[in-house]
């Protein structure tokens, strides 16, 4: 890490209209004071909403501006939102093999603050609260791409404070695949650098299907 503060990036949204995920992110912001000087920024999809909620020092990142969308995840088309999540998606992987191959001079293709912040931050945050550690929040698969990125990036990842009842009942394209979740959550677990869980049914359920191998704190 370069001299300055430690760059954090929570690659998901907070919606700060609902009161209990502002709470999360306060205490987010809480726990990060024991890394010492830190910047903070986060996934938005409604900027304009969340600079009059957000503490002031958290940087925000415009979702729909950086990946060239409208309006998601607020669309009433729903044949626009899929196809908004697979263009996002795909930007990510054009970004992963643009870096692999041409490093940061990758930046003057793919040149919004987005790719930027990816390059300069130091560490990744994942899946807070019950964020679903295989199909992430809004932005569909979002875990298994950034977490790619990241690990081109050479950045460390985090599965932050992670806890929910509902792993056995996850749709995965509208079909009850359990077992497909299984594999994809074995495969996450396997590469993200730390992962902390607010509550024992979720930590046993990953130590489950990790096989113990990765390092999970209650």
């Amino acid at each position: 890490m370069a001299d300055g503060p430690i760059k954090i990036l929570v690659a998901e949204m907070i919606p700060s209209l609902n009161k209990g995920e502002l709470a999360i992110l306060n205490g987010m912001l809480k726990s990060f004071e024991t890394l010492g000087d830190v910047e903070v920024a986060v996934f938005s999809f409604c900027p304009e909403i969340e600079r009059t909620r957000y503490p002031c020092n958290v940087k925000l990142i415009d979702m729909n501006y950086n990946l060239h969308l409208k309006n998601l995840p607020h669309s009433q088309s729903k044949i626009y939102v899929q196809f908004a999540i697979l263009f996002a998606a795909l930007q990510h992987l054009v970004f992963m093999f643009l870096y692999h191959v041409l490093r940061k001079k990758a930046l003057r293709i793919m040149y919004k603050p987005l790719w930027k912040i990816y390059c300069e931050y130091d560490v990744f945050i994942l899946c807070h609260d019950e964020v679903d550690i295989v199909n992430g929040c809004v932005l569909r698969f979002s875990p298994l791409y950034i977490s790619w990125l990241a690990k081109t990036l050479r950045k460390p990842i985090v599965f932050y404070a992670n806890g929910t009842s509902q792993f056995a009942s996850v749709w995965i394209w509208r079909l009850r695949t359990r077992i497909l979740w299984r594999l994809l959550a074995r495969y996450l677990l396997s590469i993200v650098d730390l992962v902390t869980v607010r509550e024992e049914g979720t930590y046993h359920y990953f130590k489950e299907i990790s096989g113990g191998k990765v390092p999970i704190y209650l």
